[in-house]
């Protein structure tokens, strides 16, 4: 019985990759048991997170006053 996946993959992404490059995808996914499309899901999925938290901690910092710093006192 075939299985059902999650969410239909209908788009297709290539992209030219070096041999040490290939070597380092098949190494892990490999050693992870997964395909070297699932590994990459996986990278681009926990990018996407890291991205979200970057985001919302500068969301959280206070805005730069840029106005022009008063005179020090001498």
């Amino acid at each position: 019985m075939a299985r059902i996946p999650k969410e239909q993959k209908t788009f297709v992404v290539s992209c030219r990759v070096s041999s040490e490059e290939m070597r380092n995808l098949k190494e892990l996914a490999t050693g992870r048991g997964i395909s070297i499309s699932d590994l990459l899901r996986k990278g681009l999925s926990l990018a996407q997170q890291k991205s979200v938290r970057k985001t919302k901690a500068r969301e959280g910092k206070p805005k730069a006053n840029l106005r022009p710093l008063v005179a020090m006192k001498k």
